[in-house]
């Protein structure tokens, strides 16, 4: 991936970036799975106020 740099810094390099992607993959989770209940409750809401569902 980076051939010039020392293995130290490849070291680093990969434990950061696998760190920042583990943190940005729990927020997208998270923000997922809030959007997920935000339309479970609409389609809630919409199916009891129109019973054509």
């Amino acid at each position: 991936m980076f051939p010039l740099l020392p293995p130290q810094v490849l070291a680093f390099l990969s434990h950061s970036t696998s760190f920042f992607t583990a943190g940005f993959t729990a927020v997208l989770e998270r923000i997922v799975s809030l959007r997920r209940q935000r339309v479970k409750a609409t389609f809630r809401r919409l199916a009891h106020s129109h019973p054509v569902f």
